[in-house]
């Protein structure tokens, strides 16, 4: 529940928490998709992966969170697991 959003940067994860920080880690979104409850992810660009429990709303290119940050949303990805 602590994680907000996870960027992909190469062959590093850059994970950022509720309470504004960060935390750099040298894993793959597989990976981190093995480690993590499936149910509360959902990768929204091909870069991203958001928490759903910290969606607040989303358009067609953005995908809005808490703390007013907002992420790319890419038409591949989907955002069907959203629970509105």
């Amino acid at each position: 529940a602590d994680i907000v959003y996870v960027q992909g940067l190469g062959p590093y994860l850059k994970i950022f928490l509720i309470d504004h920080t960060f935390i750099i880690s040298y894993m793959t979104f597989k990976q981190l998709h093995e480690r993590l409850n499936c149910d509360l992810f959902v990768q929204s660009h091909r870069s991203y992966v958001v928490n759903t429990i910290h969606i607040k709303s989303y358009t067609s290119h953005h995908c809005y969170l808490v703390n007013d940050i907002e992420v790319p949303l890419s038409k591949q990805f989907t955002l069907i697991k959203v629970q509105k």
